[in-house]
């Protein structure tokens, strides 16, 4: 993670974003522990095998501007 921020402050983006499936509770959890934040919740609806599955897409940001 380190290299991308680096990178990325190189090249001038001030902002990063994850969107992450709530469930998947590793995702959400690496990118909390690397200083992300939950910015917005969507709900969505996946249709696998014909049912309907209800969850959140969870946008994840964390701002790398320097001070």
């Amino acid at each position: 993670m380190s290299a991308l921020v680096n990178y990325s402050k190189g090249v001038g983006i001030v902002e990063l974003a994850a969107s992450v499936h709530d469930a998947n509770k590793a995702a959400s959890s690496f990118f909390e522990t690397q200083g992300f934040s939950v910015r917005e919740r969507h709900p969505m609806i996946l249709i696998r095998d014909g049912k309907e599955e209800h969850y959140q897409s969870l946008l994840y940001v964390k701002n790398i501007t320097t001070h």
